[in-house]
């Protein structure tokens, strides 16, 4: 039997304690519906690439998991904040085997993608919904005859695709739940669709645009995907995927459906929706079946920023509607997107002031405009000068109406208007002290502790995000060897993360450590540095990140102002004066704790109220702790550690 292997890589995330949440949904469909055509499933083991790896794994190792198996056939599930790990991925399968077969699907696909224009591995992809297109292919159909397939001619040109037509064969084999493919995580939701495709042409987007109309999924098939999370007790939470939930036929029959299979209110739905386009009936009927989360998207309330989107809605009825949703207890995130085509900074700080005015920004979500491959305005962008970054994820640098430069100061003045953090930044994993922890194992390493400058050759499996603990006994000798290090495993994995902690007896010169830092060849670009990029002035560098750990002995020697000012700076403090250790917490002083009295700490400073990003332990248990409370929407792991 032939085999194939579906992989889809996580979003990376810079906190290495995070849990991905990386749920291979479109993967999962893909499997459940070719097993269900016999010329496919009997002929075709079809896996999906344990989540564990697709998630931690780097990209190097990713690849040898994938050639440990052998498939013929490797697919790829496309992302903005995937797609280049992948296509690295898939470079290095090929130089070892270079008879696997790769296929490609998810939003990232299109023609007008150069990423896969120039790609010359890229050679097959899947437009749109894949189940019909990826047994096909696997039954040996060429792919120019196959609905909905981009694909490389003999001269290198990407053809484009055939009609796709919306796929009916609707039964239970092709539930991902319900033919046992996927399986959630526990406190893990499950994500249903209740339609596919999209009425709405909104210029920003790309979902589902394959279809003039929307195609309900059958009722019988949500009806026994409820019943199987109810009576399994799989989830609490239900996530119904669909861009415009209400937008779609007998849509309050749908409500009453829900309603009646959650009975107890057992389940909790979430759900995105057009909040102007709802009655007082729905809103009392989505109330009944226990919706307690709606994503709104106003994005705007320029006129003209809506004209050139191409979305028409009523302001006034869309802020009352979310108003309604909020008194019945549904947690309503509104949605605004800053640099729109046609919009002006000014126009922004309307629509935001909108939102505050109304109350509606306790769960606010504010975005920089992403210009994806296959959207209008993506294809609009030269017409209309329209300057963006090439690579993900695509944010807008200016437009004939919004200056450069400005989108940064209309997102830091969002940031003041709604009392948050836009762009979060998490602290180092400073922890070497893994016993004790609770949380589930990524089953990778990464974090390595050493007491030398050197680092030896690093073992496998190797995560995605690695922090390098260098604990030195000296100020002097070590930038030369661990620059040569450092300067290999950077060679080696340039689109892992990296955090590099220097653990010093005293403070070496800011003058010093710039310099050294300047001298390594840092990896030059990475998702996650250009993601944050428009928040910050300057745009920083958050793929290769650097902190001090000194002794807090030191406060009493140096003066550390001007240090501080350019490096992150732990102190490193063992709690023996507890009242002096508070005090240094109280001036926000950054503390690494340590040594056998970080559980008696651990309490004075929550008794205190000084637990926060500030205050981090040597202890993995006590960091989780720390993480939970401060940010009980996370859900933690944690990587493997080892001392090299």
């Amino acid at each position: 039997m032939k085999r194939a292997l579906l992989l889809q890589l996580a979003l990376p995330r810079l906190n290495p304690l995070e849990e991905k949440g990386n749920i291979p949904l479109g993967p999962a469909y893909l499997k459940a519906y070719a097993q269900s055509v016999p010329s496919v499933g009997g002929t075709w083991a079809l896996d999906i690439l344990p989540r564990r790896e697709a998630d931690f794994l780097c990209a190097e190792d990713v690849a040898k998991r994938v050639l440990q198996e052998r498939p013929e056939t490797v697919g790829f599930s496309l992302f903005l904040w995937n797609i280049e790990k992948s296509l690295a991925v898939v470079r290095r399968i090929h130089e070892e085997r270079p008879e696997t077969v790769f296929l490609f699907g998810g939003p990232e696909v299109t023609e007008e993608n150069p990423l896969l224009a120039q790609e010359p591995l890229f050679q097959t992809g899947v437009i749109g919904e894949g189940e019909r297109a990826l047994s096909l292919l696997l039954k040996g159909v060429p792919p120019e005859r196959v609905p909905g397939v981009l694909w490389r001619n003999r001269e290198g040109r990407l053809v484009p695709p055939r009609a796709l037509r919306p796929l009916r064969r609707f039964h239970k084999g092709l539930n991902p739940y319900l033919a046992g493919v996927l399986e959630p995580l526990p406190g893990e939701p499950l994500f249903i669709e209740t339609v596919r495709g999209c009425p709405f042409q909104c210029g920003y987007c790309v979902y589902n645009k394959h279809y003039p109309q929307i195609h309900p999924l059958p009722r019988s098939c949500l009806r026994k995907t409820l019943r199987l999370a109810r009576e399994r007790g799989m989830a609490r939470e239900i996530f119904l995927l669909d861009p415009s939930f209400n937008v779609q036929p007998e849509f309050e029959e749908l409500l009453k459906l829900l309603k009646e299979e959650n009975p107890g209110r057992v389940l909790e739905f979430h759900t995105e929706l057009r909040a102007d386009l709802l009655t007082d009936s729905q809103i009392s009927l989505l109330e009944q079946m226990n919706l307690k989360g709606v994503e709104a998207g106003l994005q705007s309330i320029t006129p003209e920023a809506l004209r050139l989107m191409g979305r028409s809605q009523v302001v006034p009825r869309f802020l009352e509607n979310c108003r309604k949703l909020t008194d019945r207890g549904v947690r309503v995130k509104v949605d605004l997107i800053a640099g729109l085509p046609g919009d002006t900074p000014e126009g922004f700080r309307k629509s935001a002031k909108r939102v505050k005015a109304a109350g509606l920004d306790r769960d606010i979500q504010v975005f920089p405009l992403s210009l994806l491959p296959g959207t209008r305005y993506r294809k609009m962008a030269p017409e209309w000068n329209l300057l963006y970054d090439p690579l993900p994820p695509y944010y807008v640098r200016q437009t004939p109406s919004f200056p450069a430069g400005r989108l940064y100061e209309e997102l830091l003045f969002a940031q003041d208007l709604f009392d948050i953090d836009l762009a979060p930044l998490p602290p180092p994993l400073l922890a070497t002290d893994p016993s004790g922890s609770t949380t589930p194992s990524q089953g990778v390493l990464g974090k390595f502790i050493l007491e030398t400058p050197t680092l030896p050759p690093l073992p496998s499996p190797l995560g995605e995000n690695l922090t390098f603990h260098f604990r030195l006994p000296s100020c002097r000798g070590w930038q030369e060897p661990l620059s040569s290090s450092l300067k290999e495993v950077f060679r080696k994995h340039p689109l892992n993360i990296f955090t590099v902690l220097l653990e010093l007896p005293s403070p070496p010169s800011r003058e010093a450590l710039d310099s050294w830092v300047s001298s390594l060849p840092l990896p030059p670009t990475h998702f996650l540095s250009r993601d944050y990029a428009p928040f910050f002035s300057p745009p920083p560098l958050l793929h290769v990140r650097f902190a001090l750990i000194l002794p807090s002995q030191v406060l009493e020697g140096y003066d550390l102002r001007e240090l501080q000012e350019h490096w992150p700076l732990y102190l490193l403090d063992t709690g023996e004066d507890p009242e002096r250790t508070l005090r240094l917490a109280e001036a926000e002083e950054p503390l690494y704790l340590k040594g056998v009295r970080q559980e008696r700490l651990f309490s004075l400073l929550e008794g205190e109220d000084l637990l926060c990003d500030l205050t981090l332990f040597d202890s993995l248990a006590l960091e989780e702790e720390r993480t939970r409370r401060l940010f009980p929407e996370i859900r933690l792991s944690h990587p493997l550690m080892a001392r090299l």
